[in-house]
């Protein structure tokens, strides 16, 4: 009789305390877990065998063309490669942290996330927030959502970026449109309701 011990058996687990859960491309999941960004073995969820440290606690991650964006308490870094275990970073121009994973969101080959200055662009590997500085000054900006940035969820639909303050009362949603030369905010109001979250539909 023989026994062969299962190669699982030395597989990791999945650390404990994983947020943000994201696909990664080629078959691995990534999520973080403080200041380190963790992948799993392609095709193989269940095993977490890689880590990347960053500086600074990771804020979000989201998946963008060619690999993840990932929002730190300082800068955003575009990561990517093949397999988890050649993975790289590259720390994006822009000091914007982000402020939440939920309040990030992918635009027409662009990422979007809500920073304490604005809402910064990400694409081409460069950050801006030159679009949102057509809708708010960053003092504008801080006085209107600062409080709110732990309740701030955007998502994307036809061009155009939606954000909702989760559970607050009144000005509780708003269209954003960051094109050039027609940027505009538009203020919905769904009157006697608490919004508590957002979807997209493919239809």
């Amino acid at each position: 009789k023989t026994t062969t011990a299962l190669q699982s058996e030395e597989w990791d687990e999945p650390p404990a305390g994983l947020k943000f859960l994201t696909y990664a491309g080629n078959g691995s999941f990534c999520a973080a877990v403080g200041k380190d960004l963790c992948f799993s073995e392609p095709f193989r969820p269940h095993a977490w065998p890689y880590r990347m440290m960053f500086p600074q606690e990771i804020t979000g991650i989201i998946e963008v063309e060619g690999g993840v964006l990932v929002t730190t308490t300082l800068n955003p870094y575009f990561v990517y490669g093949s397999h988890p275990a050649q993975m790289t970073q590259q720390a994006l121009n822009a000091e914007q942290a982000g402020v939440g994973y939920r309040a990030m969101a992918r635009l027409e080959g662009a990422a979007i996330y809500a920073s304490n200055d604005g809402l910064v662009r990400v694409a081409g590997g460069q950050a801006s927030v030159k679009d949102s500085r057509q809708l708010f000054t960053r003092e504008v900006w801080r006085n209107k959502y600062k409080t709110l940035f732990s309740h701030m969820v955007l998502s994307a639909w036809d061009g155009k970026l939606i954000g909702i303050i989760d559970g607050n009362v009144g000005e509780n949603a708003a269209i954003f449109n960051l094109e050039e030369g027609a940027a505009s905010n538009t203020v919905l109001v769904i009157p006697g309701e608490t919004i508590t979250g957002i979807g997209i539909s493919s239809t």
